[in-house]
């Protein structure tokens, strides 16, 4: 459990259970243990639960997005072609920043352990990031 909660919590790193049906029939043991560390992920954490099949289905798309960025005086523009659903960006310098725009529209982002990260839709967008001036 602890693995599970510094991932979520730390590390934002992949968890992955490997669970084999074989020891599970005829031994309700394994199948509760099974079943109570699910619910847990579900219940406690931030973690996204899924099958292999669907996270390799999510980081194909997911690789077929295009990002290139340029910087200018204190802004970083960044334009992206969002090919999936559910990505998010991580924003360089989150202690310097002053506002973030997607499409010229204002938009929050969450801190998440000393990260700033933006939720990105699928499509085209240019973002822009003003930091402090130094």
């Amino acid at each position: 459990i602890k693995l599970i909660s510094d991932s979520s919590e730390k590390n934002h790193s992949p968890v992955v259970l490997l669970f084999h049906p074989h020891y599970c029939i005829g031994n309700g043991d394994s199948a509760n243990k099974l079943a109570s560390i699910i619910k847990y992920i579900e219940e406690k954490t931030r973690l996204w639960t899924t099958s292999i099949e669907d996270f390799i289905d999510f980081y194909e798309k997911r690789s077929k997005s295009e990002i290139s960025c340029k910087t200018e005086n204190c802004c970083l523009e960044i334009e992206c072609n969002v090919r999936q659903k559910g990505l998010s960006l991580n924003l360089p310098y989150p202690d310097d920043i002053i506002k973030t725009e997607i499409d010229d529209e204002l938009v929050s982002s969450v801190t998440i352990s000393g990260r700033k990260i933006v939720k990105l839709e699928y499509g085209k967008h240019l973002i822009r990031v003003q930091y402090k001036n130094e």
